[in-house]
C-alpha cells in the first residue's frame, strides 16, 4: 500500500529531525513522495526544513505542492504565509493568511501572524486593529498584551505604549519584559535615568535574564556611557551565549 509505506518514510523522517540528522530526514520525506505523490504531509515537513535552511526556493515549492495537493489545509496557508513574510513577499503572505482564516476564522494563531504581517508592511493600524481583537477575547495573555505595547512604540505612539504597559504593570507587577519594555518606553521618551533605575532594580532582583542586560546596555549607550554598556552586553552573552543581537551591540561598540 503506498500510502502506508509513505507514512512509515514520513515517521522516520520525524525520527531522523529529532535525532538532528537533517539531511536524512529530507532523504525520508523525499521517499515519501516518491512513494506517494498525494503525500501532502510531507511536502509541508521537507518545506519547514528547506525554510529554516534558507533554501527559500524549493520551501515554496513544496508549499505550493502541498496546498496543491490538499487545499482546504488552513495551516499550510499559514506556513506558507511565513515564508512569504520572510521573503517580504507582503502582499503574498496577506493573502495567504487570509485564505487559512477563511478555512478557520477563530484560529487565534493565525490572528496573530496576521498582525505580525501588518508589522512587517508598516500597517501599523491593522496589526493594533489585529491584537486588539485578541485581547478582547484574552485579556490576561501576557504576549498579546506587551505584543501590542510593542507595535504602539514602533508607531511611535508612545501615549498609548506607556498607559498600555503601566495598566499590564499594575495587574502583573512581577512581568520581568513588561518591566524592560516599560523602561524602553522610559528611555524613548527620554526619561534615560527613570529607566536605568528601574532597570537596575529587576536586575538585583532577578540577575539571570539576559534582556534586562541589553535593555540597560542600550540606555548606557544613549547616556555615552560606553564601558557600562559593554559590560551589561558581556554579561548578556555569558548568560545566553545564542543572542546575536548582544554580539552585534557589542562588535558595534569596540570599533
Amino acid at each position: 500500500n503506498p500510502r502506508e509505506t509513505s507514512s512509515r518514510y514520513i515517521a522516520n523522517g520525524d525520527m531522523q529531525l529529532k535525532m538532528g540528522n537533517v539531511e536524512r530526514a529530507i532523504a525520508e520525506y523525499k521517499m515519501a513522495i516518491e512513494t506517494d505523490p498525494t503525500a501532502a504531509e510531507a511536502y509541508m515537513k521537507r518545506a519547514k526544513i528547506y525554510a529554516v535552511m534558507g533554501r527559500n526556493g524549493e520551501a515554496m515549492q513544496d508549499y505550493n505542492a502541498a496546498i496543491n495537493i490538499n487545499p482546504n489545509a488552513a495551516i499550510f496557508y499559514d506556513a506558507r504565509a511565513k515564508l512569504k513574510t520572510l521573503i517580504t513577499d507582503y502582499e503574498g503572505a496577506q493573502s495567504d493568511i487570509e485564505k487559512a482564516l477563511k478555512l478557520e476564522p477563530f484560529n487565534r494563531i493565525f490572528v496573530e501572524h496576521k498582525a505580525d504581517i501588518n508589522m512587517s508592511k508598516q500597517d501599523y493600524a491593522s496589526a493594533l486593529s489585529d491584537l486588539e481583537q485578541l485581547i478582547d477575547s484574552n485579556p490576561n495573555n501576557e504576549d498579546f498584551a506587551l505584543k501590542r505595547v510593542w507595535f504602539e512604540m514602533q508607531a511611535q505612539d508612545f501615549t498609548k505604549a506607556q498607559s498600555h504597559i503601566n495598566d499590564w504593570l499594575k495587574r502583573n507587577p512581577n512581568s520581568i519584559i513588561g518591566i524592560n519594555l516599560k523602561a524602553l518606553i522610559l528611555s524613548e521618551q527620554g526619561q534615560h535615568q527613570a529607566a536605568l533605575s528601574l532597570l537596575s532594580n529587576i536586575i538585583q532582583l532577578k540577575p539571570d535574564i539576559d534582556i534586562s542586560y541589553i535593555i540597560r546596555s542600550l540606555v548606557y549607550t544613549r547616556l555615552q556611557q560606553k564601558q557600562e554598556a559593554l559590560n551589561d552586553l558581556n554579561k548578556a552573552i555569558q548568560l545566553n551565549a545564542t543572542c546575536s543581537y548582544a554580539y552585534f551591540n557589542r562588535a558595534v561598540l569596540q570599533r
